[in-house]
């Protein structure tokens, strides 16, 4: 696991309301890198990019503990030209951060598809934790 896919109701803006769902309206990743969790987030359309913790601390946990929704995700480098456009929401930072992509990641569009998609995912054998979603309050999915 070097990715966690975090989501919450704590939508932004009035898309967030009038698309997400409750305890979905919003998600964020955050990716392990040289020694550190990384932040990425994309709140109403500017990018915010911050150093969290360090990679040791389980970041996993702390945020299922705020009663966030987490989804421990790999990050893939697949090649860039596949899909070179994406939409500038939080979705498709977080799809463009762990590397999601082919035709069905395209019609992905709203943190409860995001959150469906990560969760159906097979889980491999080396890491069972790596697809299993760990939920706080969300609500009804």
């Amino acid at each position: 696991m070097n990715a966690l896919v975090v989501f919450h109701g704590h939508g932004h803006g009035p898309w967030a309301r009038l698309f997400g769902s409750p305890g979905l309206r919003h998600c964020f990743v955050c990716v392990k890198r040289a020694g550190y969790w990384v932040r990425i987030d994309s709140r109403d359309g500017t990018p915010l990019i911050e150093t969290v913790c360090a990679d040791t601390f389980d970041l996993a946990r702390f945020y299922e503990k705020q009663r966030l929704t987490v989804v421990a995700a790999g990050v893939t480098r697949a090649d860039l030209r596949a899909w070179p456009l994406m939409i500038a929401s939080c979705v498709g930072v977080a799809k463009r951060v762990i590397g999601l992509r082919g035709w069905r990641a395209a019609f992905i569009l709203t943190p409860k598809q995001l959150f469906r998609h990560l969760s159906a995912r097979p889980v491999r054998k080396h890491s069972i934790r790596n697809a299993r979603a760990v939920s706080g309050q969300i609500g009804s999915i």
